[in-house]
């Protein structure tokens, strides 16, 4: 016989599929370690347990005491003299607007 027709059978014929044995019991693997990083992933985020293992106890504080500064303070005296112009018209030529939509 010919090689070259040798070579054209070769590539006609259909070569059989070998599936690798171990893909399987891999494949299962990684569907293990994702479901088990899933479950302590949401194990996590409810336990109030920090990481030495003692449970968290919510916060005592005191109430907020806000600090302010005297009236005459020099940042109020620049809001003060901000110049915002007619607010009242602005807010009803808003109104308008919307009422047109």
């Amino acid at each position: 016989m010919d090689p070259n027709q040798n070579q054209v059978q070769n590539i006609n014929q259909p070569t059989p599929q070998q599936s690798p044995k171990f893909l399987l019991p891999l494949l299962v693997l990684f569907v293990l370690l994702f479901i088990s990083a899933l479950v302590i992933f949401f194990a996590k985020q409810t336990s109030p347990v920090t990481t030495s293992g003692r449970a968290v106890s919510p916060p005592t504080h005191s109430p907020i005491s806000i600090i302010t500064k005297p009236a005459g303070s020099e940042e109020e005296q620049e809001l003060n003299a901000i110049d915002l112009g007619d607010i009242d018209k602005d807010l009803q030529d808003i109104q308008t607007d919307v009422d047109q939509l």
